[in-house]
């Protein structure tokens, strides 16, 4: 039981970590058309809702490595944060499965 509840505070984690990715591509990457390929300088001006949700799209394409290339960074500053992203989100999806590894492991002992 130990196990399944830290397994459930690392999945709490991963989705706050993809929330707050999105959060930084929208504070540091306001201006979408200097930052990214793709997005609608006038869509992502006229409501902060929506111009969060499209850099939650592309936090999601991006973290999946789906890669649909609507969007894509252009600037420096857009493509270190989603190198920066990619990596915690590699490095997270390794440790989980080692993690879930050993979960499976110890329930079969």
């Amino acid at each position: 039981m130990p196990r399944l509840k830290l397994f459930s505070i690392l999945i709490s984690i991963l989705f706050t970590v993809y929330l707050v990715f999105a959060l930084l591509f929208l504070l540091l990457c306001r201006n979408a058309a200097v930052h990214f390929n793709g997005i609608d300088p006038e869509a992502d001006s006229s409501s902060l809702a929506g111009a969060y949700f499209t850099r939650l799209y592309f936090t999601t394409v991006a973290a999946t490595t789906t890669g649909f290339g609507d969007i894509s960074p252009k600037s420096s500053r857009a493509r270190a944060l989603t190198m920066l992203l990619l990596v915690l989100i590699v490095s997270y999806g390794l440790f989980m499965m080692i993690n879930v590894a050993k979960l499976i492991r110890g329930r079969g002992a």
